[in-house]
């Protein structure tokens, strides 16, 4: 792993070196913090308790599905999932890095206004 990308209530999303392919990738690892959570150095996701552990197993199978959904697709306009897995009691995706910036740094940099051209632009796009 190169560096955190990004976090969200549901996962952390890495930017990792590919050694085999010579590339790097995006990692959307599932990590629901409210439910689960790591202890010491461990690398290995625990619910928080046993009445989370119904919530958690259930959210992973829902990742895992995803992945599996959207590694299906080709369309330019839908990340590229490579592969998927489960490890460290936890689900993975592993998809194509793009370079760029998110749709609200970009905003931040246009003061906080996207003209309307390229707001049905970007809404056609998705």
């Amino acid at each position: 792993m190169e560096e955190v990308l990004g976090t969200g209530s549901f996962g952390i999303t890495y930017r990792a070196h590919d050694r085999h392919l010579q590339a790097d990738v995006a990692i959307k690892e599932y990590y629901p913090r409210q439910i689960a959570g790591r202890t010491g150095e461990s690398l290995t996701v625990r619910p928080h308790s046993a009445g989370a552990a119904e919530d958690f197993e259930y959210g992973l199978q829902q990742f895992m599905e995803e992945g599996r959904t959207v590694a299906r697709f080709d369309h330019p306009n839908v990340v590229d999932v490579r592969s998927y897995f489960e490890g460290n009691g936890t689900g993975y995706l592993v998809m194509s890095y793009y370079e760029g910036r998110s749709l609200s740094e970009h905003l931040e940099a246009q003061d906080g206004r996207l003209p309307e051209p390229e707001a049905v632009s970007l809404i056609q796009d998705v």
